[in-house]
């Protein structure tokens, strides 16, 4: 399944298998966009601390977690989910070795629940683990390590058994920040869940859609009411068509033959913005020159109507010049 980032898709995983009710297990510290995108679900978190030896989340800790389940030493429901970093950790930078991933999975089983792992660093990989302070200082040696392919730790997806492990990747680590894809990959029995909860993200689109258009057609009747009052009326200047959608009207000043000097020094001055009409056009021709474009897209109705009556007043004092 692919969606815009993985941080996009782990958010609607969390939202399709968790609720108030139902706790979720993570590493402290983790990262903080996962602890943002649990927090308006109000599941319980289960903390497990970062082992003392740099190899990420205390796998221990979470089997004594199911240990204490078994025993019923500890009530109430089991974590659904597990969420690790396994690769690289943010903000450790601490990378799971392959015996503590088969421990984690084991653990998980022993729990029922689902492992999420977030994987964005597995390619950032450097293969090693070296102190800083003793790491070689021969370039040579450097250059060796860096062309050396890197023999990456097995996922936890590629041990599991029971079709409990949902794998996200990311683009953007690889290739760009701005490039907002990611995947989710795991058995057939949970990305459908996972397809369905970002559906239903999307099944509010229509409504949404028809709140926004509504809202600039406010906008636009606010506008042209203004440009009829301060504008047409008097006869200064003339709207080229009532905007049928979008956010934007066209508007010519007669009197003008080129709206440039009105719009960066009269009306710039008087607090309004406005975009000559030479500035659509290729070349700058001079077909359109006597056009303004205004734009009625987040200004109160209170605004829309003062900036026309100060674009009124810039036309007039134009004329006079």
């Amino acid at each position: 399944m692919v969606g815009t980032g993985s941080q996009d898709l782990l958010a609607k995983a969390f939202d399709t298998f968790l609720d108030e009710e139902t706790p979720v297990v993570i590493e402290a510290p983790t990262y903080s966009g996962t602890l943002a995108a649990l927090e308006p679900i109000g599941c319980p978190l289960i903390t497990i601390p970062s082992s003392t030896d740099g190899t990420g989340i205390d796998v221990g800790a979470v089997e004594e977690l199911a240990a204490a389940f078994e025993s019923g030493e500890r009530a109430g429901p089991r974590p659904r989910l597990i969420y690790v970093i396994p690769t690289a950790g943010n903000p450790t930078g601490a990378t799971m070795p392959l015996e503590n991933r088969r421990r984690l999975y084991a653990a998980a089983r022993r729990l029922g629940s689902l492992i999420i792992e977030d994987d964005p660093y597995r390619f950032l990989d450097f293969g090693e683990v070296v102190d800083p302070a003793d790491a070689d200082a021969d370039a040579a040696a450097a250059a060796a390590r860096s062309s050396t392919p890197v023999a990456r730790t097995p996922s936890l997806l590629s041990m599991d058994e029971d079709g409990r492990v949902l794998r996200f990747d990311s683009f953007s680590k690889l290739l760009s920040a701005g490039l907002r894809i990611g995947t989710v990959t795991g058995p057939k029995e949970l990305t459908p869940p996972a397809e369905d909860g970002s559906a239903r993200c999307m099944g509010d689109m229509e409504a949404h859609i028809a709140e926004v258009a509504s809202f600039y057609r406010s906008q636009r009747d606010a506008c042209i009411e203004a440009i009829n009052k301060h504008l047409r009326d008097p006869g200064l200047a003339e709207l080229y068509a009532v905007p049928s959608g979008g956010m934007f009207a066209w508007i010519k000043v007669p009197g003008l033959a080129d709206t440039t000097a009105l719009v960066k020094e009269r009306a710039a001055a008087a607090g309004v913005l406005f975009v000559p009409g030479s500035a659509f056009v290729p070349g700058g021709g001079s077909a359109h020159s006597a056009f303004v474009r205004a734009s009625f897209s987040v200004a109160s109705h209170e605004q829309l109507d003062e900036a026309f009556r100060r674009f009124a007043s810039a036309i007039r004092d134009s004329g006079s010049d």
